[in-house]
C-alpha cells in the first residue's frame, strides 16, 4: 500500500506554480512534478506554462507513451476535490 493521497482544491493546487514547487492536474488528479521537469521530453518551459492549473486538454492531445503513464502514476499526490 503507498502513501496515502490528498483530496485538494483548485485553488490549492493554483498555489504550485513553480518551478521549485509545480503541480498540475490531469484527468481529475493533482500530480506533484517538480522532480520531473528537467526530464521532461517537451522541456521545463512546457511544463511550467501549466504549473498549478489543469492540463488534461493539453495530457491528452499529446502523445504519451506507456513509459509516460508510469511516470505520471508514480508523481500523483492526490486528487481534486468537485
Amino acid at each position: 500500500m503507498g502513501p496515502v493521497k490528498g483530496v485538494y482544491t483548485r485553488d490549492e493546487v493554483a498555489k504550485h506554480n513553480k518551478e521549485e514547487d509545480c503541480w498540475v492536474i490531469i484527468r481529475g488528479k493533482v500530480y506533484n512534478v517538480t522532480r520531473f521537469l528537467l526530464k521532461h521530453p517537451g522541456g521545463l518551459a512546457l511544463l511550467l506554462k501549466y504549473a498549478g492549473c489543469d492540463a488534461t486538454m493539453e495530457f491528452e492531445g499529446m502523445f504519451h507513451s506507456i513509459r509516460a503513464e508510469g511516470i505520471l502514476s508514480r508523481l500523483e499526490i492526490g486528487s481534486i476535490q468537485d
